[in-house]
C-alpha cells in the first residue's frame, strides 16, 4: 500500500483517505504518458490539477441541489497547505433561502472543502459535496478552486422542470481517423448552453469514453488479445502485471479525455477542446455501456466473458467508470470505499453480476416537479442471453412506485436504455452469422488465410456479432425486451406518467414509437402505450455510411407486440440539414446530440417556441420534423412547412406539459462552426380520457 507519508496531505477524520494497492509510486515522479497535453499549476494556493473540474448531478431533495465535483491533482507540484483544496461559490440572482447547517455562508459565497476520496500515481482525486438551496428565481453558480479560473453551472427554480441535454457514442472507434471531422458537437452544444436557454443536467447515455486502444497501447493484455488459439485465452490467468497495466492505461485514458480531449488512435490524435469546458459546464449523470469497458462485452458467449483475463478488465473499467464518472470509489471487495452510505439516487440490485462482480448500479433521480429520470444499468449483469436480472427489474420497479406516490406532479420519466429498443430488426442476419454456414469461412479467417478482420479477437466469431447480440431484439434478449416494454406501459397507465426513451449506441439520429393499435382509436394524448425512442448517437464517433442508414430504413415495418401495441420508426427526417429531400425519413446518419426542454406558456415565454418550427403564434398540433427556422433558405423554410403540414405523420399536441424534443444534427463535418440543423418531435404529457 502506499506510503502515507510521502504526501504532503493531512490525514484526519474530517479528510479519510483511501490509497491505492498496486504499483508503488516514487515521491515526486510524473507518471503523466508524454503524449498527453501538458498542465500548469493554478490557483492559490497553486494545484496541479490533470482533470476536471467534472460536475455531477445526484438530486434535489427538500428543495436543496446536491451534487459534487471532482479534481484530479499531481501531488508533488501542488501545494495542499494548509487544508487542502477549497472550492467557492458565489451565486448570482435571487438568493434568499432558508438556512442550511451543511453550508459555509459568507454574504452570497458558499465554500466547500475537497474530500481525497482516491489516490494512485501521486496523484489525488479531490471531491468537493455541493448542497445549494433553490428558490423561486433561476440562479448561476459561478465556481473557483483555490481563487483559480472561473467556471460557472445553471440552477433551475425550485419549481422548475429542468432544461436537459443527452448525448451518446462520445468518442472515436479504434479505426477511426479523426482528421475526416474538423467540426466538435461539444462547441455547438456550449453554444445553445450560452446564447439559448442553459441546460441544468446532461445525460451520458453509454460510451462517454472509447476504451478499446487498451488493445493496442498495452503490453500484456495485447499479448493476450494476439494469441490465437481461443483456448489459451480462455485459461489465461488475470495476473497481477496485467492488472496494473490496466489500471494505469484506463487511469490516463480517462485523465487524457475528460481533462484534456485528447485521444490517439492508429490513424491519427485527436484534442476535443469543447468536451472539457462542457464537463465542468453542465452537471453530468452518465451511465456506462460496452466502450466505456471495451467493445462488446457482455455480449460474447458464456466462455469467452468467463475468461480470466475479460472479466478482470470489466472489473479494472468498472472501478475507474465509477471513479471518473460517478466520482466515487469502491475496490473489488466492496470494503474500501469512499462513502460510507450509498447516496439515494443509486438503485442497487440484490446481487453481484456475473463478471464485473459488483451490484448493479440503475440511478433514479428527479429533474425538476414534473419530470423524473431512470438510468437503467444493462451492462453490469449483461450476459449473451440477459440484460437486466429479474430481481434488479423488481428493485427498479418499486423504486418508480415510490417516487410517483412521493411526487404525485410528476408528468413524465425519462428512461436511459443505451441500446435502441425500438429499432429496425436484424434477427435475420444474426441467425445467419451464427449458422453452420460461417463455420469454414469463420475458420480460414482465424488462421489469417482470408477476410482475418471479418472476425473479432476475442473468440473467432463474426466481428459485427457482439452488436448484434447487444440489441434488445437478437434472439437471446427479445423475450426480456417485449416484457419490459409491456411492464413499462403498466406502469405508465398505473402512474399516469409519460414515459419517453432515450438511447444511443448505433451512430445514427432517429425516434421510434410505441403505442396502442390503430383500431383502438385512441388519441396520444390519452394513450399510455405511446412511448418514443429518442435515438441520438453519435456526438463524436463517426456515422455509418449511408448505404447501411438506407438499408436499415428498408427494414422498417410495422411490428406488433401482444396484445395492443405497435411499433414503428417516425418519419421525422423528411428533409436534410441543407433542406433538401430525403427518400430515407427514418434514420439520418450525421452526428447528433438532443436537447429536451419544458414546453411553458407561450405569451408567458415566447422565446420557447423558437423550436416550435419557428412561430410564436405556435400551432397547437404539431408533426415531427425540421425545425423550419433553422434553415438557411426562406424558400426551403416555406416548401419544409408545407411538407410537414400535408405530411401522414401523427401529429402531437403544442401546450404547457409537453416536452420538446430537439435532435441537434451536424450540417457539415469538415466546418469547425459545428453549427447544427434541429428536428423536433412534442411528447404529450398523459392525460385522462373524460
Amino acid at each position: 500500500m502506499d506510503n502515507p507519508t510521502s504526501y504532503n496531505i493531512p490525514l484526519s477524520k474530517e479528510h479519510p483517505t483511501i490509497y491505492q494497492e498496486g504499483v508503488p509510486a516514487e515521491p515526486n515522479t510524473s507518471y503523466a504518458p508524454a503524449f498527453l497535453p501538458l498542465t500548469t499549476d493554478i490557483g492559490n494556493p497553486s494545484i496541479d490539477i490533470k482533470c476536471g473540474p467534472l460536475l455531477r448531478f445526484l438530486g434535489i431533495d427538500d428543495a436543496v441541489w446536491r451534487g459534487s465535483v471532482l479534481i484530479v491533482v499531481q501531488d508533488h507540484t501542488s501545494n495542499y497547505e494548509p487544508h487542502g483544496p477549497e472550492m467557492v461559490i458565489t451565486l448570482t440572482g435571487n438568493t434568499e433561502n432558508n438556512h442550511q447547517p451543511q453550508l459555509k455562508q459568507e454574504g452570497r459565497d458558499l465554500s466547500f472543502a475537497g474530500q481525497p476520496i482516491y489516490r494512485a500515481q501521486n496523484l489525488t482525486f479531490w471531491r468537493f459535496n455541493i448542497q445549494i438551496p433553490l428558490n423561486a428565481s433561476s440562479q448561476v453558480a459561478h465556481y473557483c478552486i483555490n481563487h483559480g479560473k472561473n467556471f460557472k453551472f445553471h440552477l433551475p427554480r425550485v419549481d422548475e422542470t429542468m432544461n436537459v441535454m443527452t448525448h451518446s457514442c462520445n468518442g472515436f472507434s479504434f479505426g477511426a481517423n479523426p482528421a475526416d471531422f474538423q467540426g466538435q458537437l461539444w462547441k455547438d452544444v456550449l453554444r445553445h448552453h450560452s446564447e439559448l436557454s442553459p441546460y441544468h443536467v446532461m445525460l451520458g447515455g453509454g460510451d462517454q469514453i472509447y476504451c478499446d486502444s487498451v488493445k493496442e497501447y498495452t503490453e500484456y493484455f495485447k499479448k493476450w488479445v494476439e494469441t490465437g488459439h481461443t483456448l489459451r485465452k480462455d485459461k489465461a490467468p488475470f495476473t497481477k502485471e496485467m492488472k496494473q497495466e490496466l489500471e494505469s492505461f484506463y487511469l490516463w485514458h480517462y485523465i487524457g479525455w475528460f481533462g484534456a480531449g485528447f485521444w490517439r488512435g492508429p490513424k491519427g490524435t485527436t484534442l476535443q477542446t469543447y468536451l472539457p469546458v462542457a464537463l465542468a459546464s453542465i452537471p453530468s449523470v452518465n451511465m456506462f455501456d460496452d466502450h466505456d469497458i471495451i467493445d462488446g462485452f457482455g455480449s460474447y458467449i458464456e466462455r469467452t466473458m468467463s475468461a480470466p483475463v475479460l472479466a478482470g478488465i470489466g472489473n479494472v473499467a468498472w472501478k475507474f467508470y465509477m471513479l471518473f464518472q460517478h466520482q466515487t470509489f469502491i475496490d473489488e471487495t466492496g470494503v474500501n470505499r469512499s462513502d460510507p452510505r450509498e447516496d439515494s439516487s443509486w438503485i442497487i440490485s440484490p446481487t453481484p453480476g456475473p463478471y464485473i462482480k459488483q451490484k448493479s448500479r440503475s440511478i433514479y433521480t428527479n429533474l425538476g416537479n414534473t419530470m423524473g429520470y431512470l438510468a437503467l444499468d444493462c451492462r453490469t449483469e449483461r450476459k449473451h442471453d440477459l440484460v437486466v436480472a429479474n430481481d434488479s427489474y423488481k428493485v427498479v420497479f418499486e423504486r418508480l412506485t415510490q417516487e410517483v406516490q412521493h411526487n404525485p406532479q410528476m408528468k413524465h420519466l425519462l428512461v436511459m436504455l443505451g441500446v435502441p429498443i425500438a429499432y429496425p430488426r436484424l434477427v435475420w442476419l444474426e441467425r445467419l452469422l451464427t449458422s453452420h454456414i460461417m463455420y469454414p469461412v469463420k475458420a480460414l479467417a482465424r488462421k489469417g488465410i482470408a477476410l482475418s478482420g471479418m472476425v473479432n479477437q476475442f473468440d473467432g466469431a463474426v466481428e459485427v456479432l457482439d452488436d448484434l447480440n447487444d440489441h434488445w431484439c437478437s434472439e437471446g434478449h427479445k423475450k426480456e425486451r417485449n416484457a419490459l416494454i409491456l411492464r413499462l406501459q403498466e406502469f405508465s397507465q398505473q402512474s399516469g406518467v409519460r414515459i419517453t426513451i432515450l438511447s444511443g449506441d448505433v451512430h445514427l439520429a432517429g425516434v421510434g414509437r410505441f403505442s396502442s393499435k390503430k383500431k383502438l382509436n385512441i388519441a396520444p394524448e390519452h394513450d399510455h402505450r405511446l412511448m418514443l425512442n429518442i435515438i441520438t448517437s453519435a456526438i463524436v464517433n463517426e456515422p455509418p455510411p449511408v448505404q447501411v442508414a438506407d438499408f436499415l430504413n428498408k427494414r422498417d415495418k410495422v411490428h406488433k407486440l401482444k396484445p395492443n401495441t405497435e411499433e414503428s420508426m417516425v418519419r421525422i427526417f423528411t428533409h436534410d440539414v441543407d433542406g433538401t429531400h430525403r427518400n430515407n425519413q427514418t434514420l439520418l446518419p450525421r452526428r447528433n446530440w438532443c436537447s429536451i426542454t419544458p414546453i411553458v406558456d407561450v405569451s408567458a415565454a415566447p422565446s420557447q417556441n423558437t423550436e416550435v418550427n419557428g412561430s410564436i403564434n405556435a400551432p397547437s398540433m404539431i408533426k415531427p420534423g425540421p425545425i423550419a427556422n433553422q434553415l438557411e433558405s426562406r424558400a426551403i423554410v416555406s416548401e419544409v412547412q408545407n411538407n410537414n403540414a400535408s405530411s401522414s405523420e401523427i401529429a402531437y399536441t403544442n401546450k404547457p406539459g409537453a416536452l420538446s424534443v430537439v435532435i441537434h444534427v451536424e450540417k457539415n463535418r469538415m466546418d469547425d462552426n459545428s453549427t447544427t440543423q434541429g428536428y423536433q418531435i412534442l411528447v404529450p404529457a398523459l392525460e385522462k380520457t373524460a
